[in-house]
């Protein structure tokens, strides 16, 4: 993915290239990124930050943006304080939107009934795994608090 990426940056077209090309840049560019692991978090954090910031006003010059991101980043830092995973987060963020469109593909099919979800057994076994997972989910954290 990086090598297609530095070839766009490159102004080269990547599927033009030999596959060797291709494969002697990306290696190259595992090495340089590599690298940026080494550098301090107390100086690659606010550069990231400044990027992030200087990417989204960029895009639509809005403070409103602005103000969102600076938002979900106190938000963030609140929860790695209390000690919420970030990545369960990040992955229901991603996954939201196929979800949603998903679900309303689904009520369109079946002319706006919630009876879809539950007419097919695929769709009954999903939901009671759901229910099994959240109740032994909750019973595993009780029991490690317990002990």
């Amino acid at each position: 993915m990086w090598n297609i990426l530095i070839l766009f940056m490159l102004f080269l077209r990547p599927y033009s290239q030999p596959p060797s090309f291709c494969l002697f840049l990306g290696k190259g560019a595992i090495r340089i990124f590599g690298l940026i692991t080494k550098i301090p978090s107390n100086i690659l954090f606010p550069i990231v930050a400044i990027t992030c910031i200087m990417g989204v006003y960029g895009i639509n010059s809005s403070y409103l943006d602005l103000r969102l991101v600076l938002l979900f980043g106190v938000v963030g830092y609140i929860l790695r304080k209390l000690n919420y995973p970030l990545a369960p987060l990040l992955i229901g963020f991603i996954l939201e939107p196929l979800g949603e469109m998903a679900i309303r593909q689904s009520l369109t099919i079946s002319n706006g009934s919630w009876e879809i979800f539950v007419t097919r057994p695929i769709s009954i076994l999903f939901l009671i795994l759901t229910v099994i997972s959240g109740f032994l989910l909750s019973y595993v954290r009780k029991k490690t608090k317990i002990a």
